[in-house]
């Protein structure tokens, strides 16, 4: 079941995005840029600092190519490394998106840190109950 955690996310992050994209299209829903880049990079950035903190707790990196980074140059290098990549990303391909699919992408990508922070109260658990 490990194996297949993060192929189960991605998919669920998929189709999270996919759905509310038709929702907000349908509803009409039209922000800024701004507002849409701001949401998709704050879960990035929360997402980096969870992720840290569950790999100081014994956690890994669920992301194949991330976790090559973080084994090269360290959890915390390879955290930045990864969220120059998202900036890039959000400055060229997410811009030229919709404004209702940037809206859920960024709403969407909120489910990696909201799973960073389970694992984080489960490694906390095992620890304690060691």
């Amino acid at each position: 079941m490990r194996k297949l955690k993060y192929p189960l996310m991605v998919a669920g992050i998929l189709f999270t995005a996919t759905g509310l994209a038709l929702l907000y299209q349908r509803l009409g829903i039209s922000p800024p840029f701004g507002l849409t880049a701001a949401l998709f990079l704050s879960a990035a950035v929360c997402d980096y600092r969870t992720t840290v903190k569950a790999c100081r707790l014994g956690g890994k990196e669920g992301n194949p190519l991330v976790n090559i980074i973080f084994k090269k140059v360290g959890v915390e290098k390879g955290g930045l490394i990864t969220m120059g990549v998202l900036f890039l990303m959000v400055m060229s391909i997410f811009r030229g998106a919709p404004p209702y699919q940037q809206l859920a992408l960024g709403c969407a990508y909120w489910i990696v840190p909201i799973n960073n922070l389970l694992v984080i109260k489960r490694l906390r658990k095992s620890k304690a109950e060691a």
